[in-house]
C-alpha cells in the first residue's frame, strides 16, 4: 500500500465517521495531537488529504466539527509555539475562501489565554486553566488523530508512552 493510499483511506474513514456520527447526534468531536517533533505530522495529512482535496472537502461538514488539542502548549493562541496558531494558519485561515465560495469552518477549543501572565511564568494558573478546559473536552471523542509518536492504551483511552 502507498502512502498516497494511505491517506486516501484516512480521508475516507474520517469522511464514513463523520457522517455515522451525524446520524446520531449534532456535532463530530475532535481530539488532534499536534507535536512540533512529529514535524506537525497531523498538520500535513489534514492540508493534503482533506484541505486541499476539493472531492473530500466537500464531503466534509465543517461547521459541525468541534475540535480539541490533546497536546498545547501555555503559550498566546499567536506564539508560533502555540498549535492552534499552526492550526489556523495552515487549516482554518486557507479554508475560509477554499474552492471559490466562502466556508464555516469547525469550532476549535482553545485554552484560555486570559489565565497566562506572559510577564512571570510563575504565576500561571495552570490548575485553573487545565481544568476550564477540561470541562469543554467532549467525552467521548468521536475521533482521535494522535502523533505516530503517541502509544494509548486502548482499553482506556490513556497515554502509555511518548516517544522523542
Amino acid at each position: 500500500m502507498t502512502n498516497k493510499d494511505n491517506l486516501v483511506e484516512f480521508a475516507e474513514y474520517v469522511i464514513n465517521r463523520q457522517h455515522s456520527t451525524l446520524q446520531e447526534k449534532d456535532n463530530f468531536h475532535i481530539a488532534l495531537d499536534i507535536r512540533d517533533d512529529d514535524q506537525f505530522f497531523i498538520l500535513n495529512v489534514f492540508e493534503k488529504i482533506l484541505l486541499n482535496n476539493e472531492t473530500y472537502f466537500n464531503q466534509i461538514d465543517w461547521s459541525k466539527w468541534k475540535i480539541c488539542f490533546v497536546s498545547e502548549t501555555l503559550t498566546p493562541l499567536d506564539s508560533p509555539h502555540n498549535h492552534y496558531n499552526h492550526f489556523k494558519k495552515r487549516v482554518l485561515d486557507p479554508m475560509v475562501h477554499k474552492y471559490g465560495h466562502l466556508n464555516l469552518g469547525p469550532t476549535v477549543m482553545t485554552i484560555n489565554e486570559n489565565l497566562l501572565d506572559f510577564l512571570d511564568k510563575k504565576h500561571v494558573e495552570e490548575n485553573h486553566l487545565v481544568n476550564e478546559y477540561t470541562e469543554l473536552v467532549p467525552h467521548p471523542f468521536d475521533l482521535m488523530v494522535l502523533s505516530p509518536f503517541i502509544e494509548l492504551d486502548m482499553q482506556s483511552n490513556a497515554l502509555v508512552t511518548t516517544h522523542n
